[in-house]
């Protein structure tokens, strides 16, 4: 996780996907960020979420032994971790408020058939294939009528400043 997050404290934000917003053009640097966004990134970060998940059932299966509501414990846990994280994101910089306003999201998953749940995670991946394609087609759309011919300047001010948003300096 602090390999990933080296990137996200000491560089801009758009060097997180593109090692030239950082300055970082050279081969050595390039292959650097694709190592470690191919092995580090999003697994150390699913390892995490799959480890929250367990402890969530986990704190909910103890709570109900001792008698109480497990939804309801976990939701008190939710909120303390999302106060926790909201005090530690304007200090520093964390995920724990995200995960505990997600893990209200998961509460609902909870009970649910395996069957249905591999349903909704499905679901969730095309969304996001769907968002990921209509940005990448917007991008593509953007680039088109910057690069045209007859292109306005309106369009390739617009162009240069979504270059400029994921740290690619330099216009069309």
């Amino acid at each position: 996780i602090l390999a990933m997050n080296i990137v996200t404290f000491a560089l801009p934000e758009a060097a997180y996907f593109n090692p030239a917003a950082g300055g970082g053009k050279s081969i050595p640097d390039i292959m650097a960020w694709a190592l470690s966004f191919i092995l580090i990134d999003g697994k150390m970060r699913g390892l995490f979420s799959l480890l929250f998940g367990a402890s969530m059932l986990l704190a909910m299966d103890r709570a109900e032994m001792d008698g109480r509501d497990g939804r309801m414990a976990h939701i008190s846990r939710a909120f303390w971790l999302t106060l926790i994280g909201l005090a530690h994101y304007l200090l520093l910089w964390d995920i724990l408020t995200l995960y505990g306003a997600v893990s209200l999201i998961a509460l609902t998953c909870t009970g649910k058939q395996p069957v249905a749940l591999i349903k909704l995670a499905f679901l969730a991946f095309a969304v996001h294939f769907v968002i990921l394609l209509g940005t990448m087609v917007s991008i593509y759309h953007l680039q088109s009528a910057a690069t045209a011919p007859n292109a306005t300047a309106a369009d390739m001010a617009h162009f240069a400043r979504m270059l400029a948003s994921i740290g690619e300096p330099g216009t069309p």
